[in-house]
């Protein structure tokens, strides 16, 4: 069976097109930290600015992208009222 994972990609800078570092997370939510950091970051950052995006991929249950997602968000930094 398909499950939707969101993918965090981080990139060096926008000129880069293939993220040096991937994070997967089963839920949107788990995912909303990186516009916080990385915006707060580049606000003191001149020159050319670290830069992620997010991605919604589709994968099966057995995928260990979909295993790493479900990982990450079971973390407790991603619980609800933590």
């Amino acid at each position: 069976m398909n499950k939707y994972i969101y993918k965090v990609g981080f990139y060096d800078t926008k000129r880069h097109t293939i993220s040096h570092t991937d994070m997967y997370f089963d839920k949107l939510e788990d995912c909303l930290w990186a516009y916080e950091t990385y915006n707060s970051k580049n606000d003191h950052n001149g020159g050319d600015k670290e830069c992620f995006d997010i991605q919604i991929l589709r994968v099966s249950e057995e995928d260990e992208r979909y295993e790493s997602a479900v990982s990450n968000s079971a973390l407790p930094c991603h619980q609800q009222g933590s």
